[in-house]
């Protein structure tokens, strides 16, 4: 099951603060780690490709939709998270996902980041990402790119 980088929970939930969100779209909620604190900044739905990782922690979102973000049909929301899931599809494919949200989006993805084996289905990372991959407000720190895109 994927999982965040910890050190990143507090930075990532400071920002949605900042951002001030009506609600929330969190694309790839894999175990749901955020799925609680996002539920008391603002009303929270989640997009997940994986329905295996369902627990208890997913019901903190007001609606889960289960599909792949690359066909998946995006409602209008004011925030949408990509915390650790655009590196699951292709640079190509995260782009196009990305072209057609309008609003804030935030992203947080691994760099230099090498995985073990005998991953989950779609736990494997298609991308590698790199500092300058993104132009938004930067929060990186030496593990992670974290942006925050408004468009």
């Amino acid at each position: 099951m994927a999982h965040s980088f910890p050190e990143n929970r507090k930075i990532m939930l400071d920002i949605i603060k900042e951002i001030n969100p009506k609600n929330i779209l969190d694309v790839g909620i894999g175990d749901g780690d955020y799925a609680k604190a996002l539920s008391e900044i603002a009303p929270t739905d989640g997009l997940e490709i994986y329905e295996p990782y369902r627990n208890e922690q997913w019901d903190f979102y007001d609606n889960v939709f289960i599909g792949d973000m690359r066909t998946f049909d995006f409602p209008k929301y004011d925030l949408y998270l990509f915390i650790d899931s655009l590196e699951h599809i292709s640079k190509e494919d995260g782009k196009k996902v990305l072209d057609r949200l309008k609003g804030n989006i935030l992203i947080n993805v691994p760099v230099n980041y090498k995985q073990g084996e005998n991953l989950a289905p779609y736990d494997k990372h298609l991308a590698e990402y790199t500092f300058d991959d993104f132009k938004g407000k930067d929060y990186s720190n030496e593990r992670s790119k974290i942006v925050w895109i408004t468009k």
